[in-house]
C-alpha cells in the first residue's frame, strides 16, 4: 500500500474537503444604552453588581429555581443580580452587555441545594437582542466549561417579542391588548396572595412589573386618550404602586397588602375616569375578578 502524497492532502484541506468551522453570530442591541443606564442608576443598581461566574460553584449564588437575566459575551455569562420578575428591576439584557453584541441572551434557572446543580435551564426570551433558539449553543457551551455537566442543561425555546425589529410598528402589541394582559395578571396577584402562595403572587407582580417596564413603551397608543399622559401615568404607577406591593408581599401582612392593592386599584381606575375608559372598573379587593362585572342597577 502506497503512503498518502502529504502535498495532496493538503491541497485537498485547501480546497475545502475538510468541515467548514460553523459561524457563531452576533446579536446587535436594538435599544440604546444610554436611558436604561440612567434608569438603572435612578433605582439604586450598579453594574458592578452584575454577576460574571468562573466556575459552577457560583451559579449556586442565585436563588434555586427562579429566572435571571443573562447573556454571553466575550464568552463569558453575564447574569443579573436581581430575579427577572423582581419588580424595579432595571439590570436588563443591554446594560448586562453594555451596550454591546452577544452570542446569546435571555433568561437562565438554575435548580441547586445550595452547592451543587441539579439543573440549568436556559432562554432566549431578550425582546432588545432578539436572538435565535439555536445561539442558546453558546450559553451551554460557557456553562458546560464551567463545570456544569452536560445532562444537567436544558433550552426553554422562548421566542422573544422582538423590540425595533423591521415589522415592530406592525406586529408590536396594542396598548389595550397589554392592559388587559395587566389586569389578568393583578386578579391573580389577589387571589394568589388570598391563597397564601406568596411565590406565585410575587411572580405575578414581576411580570406585571415587565409589562410596565419593557412592552408599554413600545406598544402602539391607543386611539382615544383623552389627552392624558398615559406615559406619566405608567410611570408613576411603577415606581409608587409596584413597590409598594412588593413590599406589602415581603411583609406577608394582609391589612398591608390589602391597603397597598386598593391604592394600584384606584390608581388604575382614575387613569381609566379621565382617558374616558370609567367602565373598566379594577376591583380594590384582592382576588376579585378584573375588570368588574358586577350586574348594573
Amino acid at each position: 500500500m502506497s503512503r498518502a502524497n502529504p502535498t495532496l492532502l493538503a491541497l485537498l484541506l485547501v480546497s475545502g474537503c475538510s468541515a467548514p468551522r460553523p459561524v457563531v453570530p452576533l446579536f446587535d442591541s436594538r435599544v440604546p444604552l444610554e436611558p436604561l443606564l440612567a434608569k438603572l442608576k435612578e433605582s439604586g443598581g450598579d453594574p458592578g453588581r452584575i454577576l460574571r461566574p468562573r466556575a459552577s460553584a457560583d451559579l449556586a449564588t442565585l436563588e434555586s429555581g427562579r429566572r435571571y437575566k443573562f447573556v454571553v459575551r466575550d464568552g463569558r455569562l453575564a447574569i443579573a443580580p436581581l430575579p427577572a420578575d423582581s419588580p424595579s428591576n432595571d439590570y436588563v439584557h443591554p446594560v448586562l452587555a453594555a451596550g454591546e453584541p452577544v452570542r446569546t441572551a435571555g433568561g437562565i434557572r438554575v435548580e441547586h441545594n445550595g452547592s451543587s446543580i441539579r439543573k440549568a435551564v436556559v432562554d432566549q426570551d431578550s425582546k432588545a437582542y432578539c436572538p435565535t433558539a439555536a445561539s442558546l449553543d453558546s450559553a451551554l457551551t460557557v456553562l458546560a466549561g464551567l463545570g456544569v455537566p452536560a445532562d444537567r442543561l436544558r433550552v426553554d425555546n422562548r421566542p422573544p417579542a422582538c423590540v425595533d425589529g423591521p415589522t415592530a410598528a406592525a406586529s408590536g402589541p396594542r396598548y389595550g391588548e397589554l392592559m388587559a394582559e395587566v389586569g389578568r395578571r393583578f386578579e391573580r396577584l389577589g387571589r394568589a396572595f388570598r391563597a397564601n402562595r406568596l411565590a406565585l403572587a410575587e411572580f405575578e407582580l414581576g411580570e406585571i412589573g415587565e409589562v410596565f417596564e419593557e412592552d408599554l413603551p413600545k406598544a402602539e397608543p391607543p386611539r382615544e386618550s383623552a389627552g392624558v399622559n398615559l406615559a406619566g401615568v405608567a410611570q408613576a404607577f411603577r415606581e409608587t404602586n409596584l413597590p409598594e406591593l412588593e413590599s406589602a408581599l415581603r411583609s406577608k401582612d394582609p391589612a398591608a397588602f390589602k391597603a397597598a392593592y386598593a391604592r394600584a386599584a384606584e390608581t388604575c381606575n382614575g387613569c381609566h375616569r379621565t382617558s374616558g375608559h370609567a367602565f373598566v372598573e379594577v376591583p380594590a379587593e384582592p382576588g376579585a375578578a378584573v375588570p368588574r362585572l358586577d350586574p348594573l342597577r
